[in-house]
């Protein structure tokens, strides 16, 4: 499954935008993938959209 590295995410949610399942959420200024809900496509890392 794909994840989120806290460390280095800024919280800029761009990542959001590309999840077709709304999977990626925002809490305490980070994002983060919910399992029960990513089909575990990998779109958001073959976009390459995070900073």
């Amino acid at each position: 499954m794909p994840a989120i590295d806290k460390e280095i995410c800024i919280g800029c949610r761009t990542c959001q935008t590309y999840c077709t399942v709304d999977a990626i959420l925002f809490a305490d200024k980070k994002c983060h993938i919910d399992p029960h809900l990513c089909t575990e496509c990998y779109v958001c890392l073959r976009m390459k959209v995070c900073p």
